[in-house]
């Protein structure tokens, strides 16, 4: 699990993630740092609900940052 930074300190150690934006299979939750995360956040449940490829398909005309990496969901 990740969040703010600011509550970093209120999530136990051995479950916090540094990650971004984090999908914890064990409890189904997505969750992201913080509003500068948004796009982060909307990739991963278009990924988790579409796959791949309809997520390539929502970044791909966004001309997103390319160190997110969404180029690479078309190589998919």
């Amino acid at each position: 699990m990740t969040c703010h930074p600011a509550f970093k300190d209120h999530i136990a150690e051995k479950n916090y993630r540094v990650k971004r934006v984090t999908h914890d299979v064990n409890f189904n939750l997505v969750t992201s740092q913080g509003p500068g995360t948004a796009l982060e956040f909307a990739m991963e449940i278009i990924l988790l609900l579409s796959g791949k490829s309809h997520a390539w398909s929502v970044a791909e005309p966004m001309v997103t940052n390319p160190s997110l990496q969404y180029h690479k969901l078309g190589d998919a």
